[in-house]
């Protein structure tokens, strides 16, 4: 991201240790300097490590994963929405590391999916913030397929949590369907 989970987690109360990846290059040194100053300028006692390697291959790291696996109290991700969100033009990006959605969801998604398991302690929570997505006149079901690669590494599907938006750029509202997977029949509808 840009650094607002960061401030997020500055800026609480509780007592917080943040693990931030990012592969963006031109955003290196800029986290640390935003933690910096919020904790010089109000006295935070909030820690931060952050991490340029991207999230689906951080496991790869020996260092981080010795030192975070299952040891993480909650993975808050918002995933980049395939090639929705480009944040750079760095060949590190998960859209141009894996072009094609299904080689996307493969390599980027499930991979990512997977660390974030890894990490956690056990009965802890991964919060994914995701939707479907319009690319050319093709929906991409991005929420039901995040749910099954979850699922598939391990994680418990819960619920989900609709949050109203005016309209997300590109899509255009009638044509957008949201898809609800029943845990029983594990089946989609749409809403």
């Amino acid at each position: 991201g840009w650094g607002g989970r960061l401030l997020g987690s500055l800026c609480s109360n509780l007592p917080i240790h943040y693990i931030g990846t990012d592969v963006n290059k031109s955003n290196q040194g800029c986290y640390e300097e935003l933690g910096n100053f919020y904790n010089k300028h109000t006295g935070g006692k909030n820690t931060y490590e952050i991490y340029y390697d991207g999230s689906e291959v951080i496991h790869q790291n020996k260092d981080f994963m010795n030192k975070h696996e299952n040891d993480v109290d909650l993975v808050f991700t918002s995933p980049p929405y395939f090639n929705r969100e480009v944040y750079s033009t760095d060949e590190e990006q998960s859209c141009f590391k894996f072009p094609t959605y299904p080689d996307w969801l493969d390599g980027f998604l499930e991979q990512t999916l997977s660390t974030a398991y890894k990490l956690l302690k056990p009965e802890c929570y991964c919060i994914i913030n995701i939707c479907d997505i319009k690319v050319g006149r093709e929906i991409i079901p991005l929420e039901q397929d995040t749910i099954r690669k979850g699922m598939k590494v391990g994680f418990n599907f819960i619920g989900k949590m609709g949050m109203t938006m005016t309209r997300m750029i590109g899509l255009n509202p009638p044509d957008s369907k949201n898809y609800w997977l029943d845990m029983t029949t594990q089946t989609t509808s749409f809403a």
